[in-house]
């Protein structure tokens, strides 16, 4: 599970937190791998949760996000893994 975790390196910023919870459950229904974590403070603003995916789910995630018809307003893709960013930021 560790490993999989280490593995996501985009993150996307929703409008409201409807919005992020609606895509975050669309997603987990269609069997992507899918956390929530704290944004380091340089990536968004302060107290926002980034979605995190994996890159090689990213097409697949966007179709679905086309479905929804929701947009993110920020997508960051990471070149170290959210965990590492976290700490060394904060």
């Amino acid at each position: 599970m560790r490993d999989v975790f280490l593995k996501l390196r985009v993150g996307m910023v929703f409008r409201d937190d409807i919005e992020l919870f609606e895509v975050f459950s669309a997603l987990r229904d269609e069997g992507i791998y899918v956390r929530l974590f704290p944004s380091p403070k340089r990536l968004a603003p302060a107290c926002t949760l980034l979605l995190l995916i994996q890159s090689e789910d990213s097409p697949r995630v966007f179709q679905i996000l086309r479905e929804l018809r929701r947009e993110p307003i920020k997508i960051l893709e990471l070149d170290d893994d959210v965990i590492s960013l976290h700490f060394r930021e904060n």
